[in-house]
């Protein structure tokens, strides 16, 4: 994520890993603060660029209305040099200056301006009504986990507020944070924008959700050129196995792909 306020640069980010899991063997400090890319502490209230960690994993977030209503959706830019939107983050302790791994937080959408009246506060939902009915404290995350990648600090975000936020009265269900390559697919009519020469790389860890990743493009333009490499994504649930969804794409697929991703994909040589 990008600090504004940052007086010593004007770009420091916040590097994290979307649906990436932490090794187990990994220790975790409950009181060690989050750092930013420049190794200073994430404070409360400022401004940062939520950006994945590797290179050719792609760009930040922003917010979009990909069914053509609202609310709006949280997407990933697929250029990795555009950074998205930026966002703030706010403590559900008053009193905290900076975010530490064990914070219940909210994470807020700033610098943008829609037409849905609905919050900017990130919210978790999934597509189990079972989720959606017990989960009454839908916006507040909790278990930032840290990893190391390639000398890299970087971070996992979960849902998973602490029970203490319903006075222990609702049962809390956790949630991994997923990815979705998504071309407005949903639209009125189909987008006549072509999404093409885009890498995905080192795509790795688990799912809450059986479709662990889709690629929708428009009819009008499919995708093409879109590079998927080192794949390795496990469903957590009771299900089935994990599945993708592909639409009006034929990805290139280099080195591994678990699960297999598409039908009946181009292959690389």
């Amino acid at each position: 994520m990008e600090r504004k306020m940052n007086p010593r640069s004007r770009n420091a980010f916040f590097s994290i890993h979307f649906i990436l899991s932490l090794p187990s063997n990994f220790p975790i400090a409950t009181s060690e603060p989050v750092l930013d890319t420049e190794g200073h502490p994430v404070r409360i209230g400022q401004k940062y660029f939520v950006v994945p960690p590797l290179p050719g994993a792609g760009g930040g977030l922003t917010l979009s209305s990909t069914k053509g209503h609202c609310p709006y959706e949280i997407l990933q830019m697929l250029n990795a040099s555009i950074g998205g939107l930026p966002v703030t983050f706010s403590s559900v302790n008053p009193k905290d200056k900076v975010v530490n791994l064990d914070t219940d937080f909210n994470i807020r959408f700033i610098d943008f301006k829609g037409r849905c009246p609905e919050s900017k506060v990130w919210k978790f939902d999934a597509n189990e009504q079972r989720i959606r009915r017990e989960t009454r404290i839908g916006n507040w995350f909790k278990n930032i986990q840290k990893e190391n990648n390639k000398n890299r600090t970087s971070y996992k975000l979960q849902y998973c507020p602490s029970p203490k936020l319903c006075e222990n009265k609702c049962r809390v269900l956790c949630g991994d944070i997923g990815v979705v390559v998504y071309e407005s697919k949903h639209l009125a009519k189909p987008s006549l924008i072509k999404i093409s020469k885009v890498t995905l790389k080192n795509i790795r860890g688990t799912s809450a959700t059986q479709e662990v990743m889709s690629f929708l493009c428009s009819s009008a333009k499919p995708c093409e050129n879109i590079e998927v490499g080192d794949v390795d994504l496990t469903y957590t649930g009771t299900l089935g196995p994990a599945t993708t969804k592909c639409d009006n794409i034929k990805p290139i697929l280099v080195g591994k792909q678990n699960p297999p991703i598409c039908a009946t994909p181009a292959q690389s040589a």
